[in-house]
């Protein structure tokens, strides 16, 4: 069995760009999900501001078109309202 997820946050902890949304249409879904969580990782190591990562997370999620309801539980943890804010806000810039 293949694990979609797993291969496209390992691929997205390695980007150093967003994938073009043609390249990601040769995808499923999972793959796309886990590629979005796995780039926006590294944009929280790399500068420390889980904000910008919530917003990217929510532009790439309209671009990818993914479920907005699914990406959003990765950022709704213990008093997150600001973060899941910016999500909804790089979501509608899209």
């Amino acid at each position: 069995m293949r694990n979609h997820f797993g291969n496209g946050l390992k691929a997205g902890l390695k980007s150093t760009d967003t994938c073009m949304a043609f390249m990601t249409g040769r995808f499923c879904s999972e793959y796309n999900k886990g590629y979005v969580l796995g780039y926006c990782y590294q944009i929280v190591k790399k500068t420390g501001d889980r904000k910008s990562a919530a917003w990217e997370a929510g532009r790439l999620t309209k671009r990818y078109q993914l479920d907005t309801a699914s990406m959003v539980e990765f950022f709704s943890e213990y008093k997150a309202d600001e973060t899941i804010r910016c999500f909804f806000m790089g979501y509608e810039v899209g």
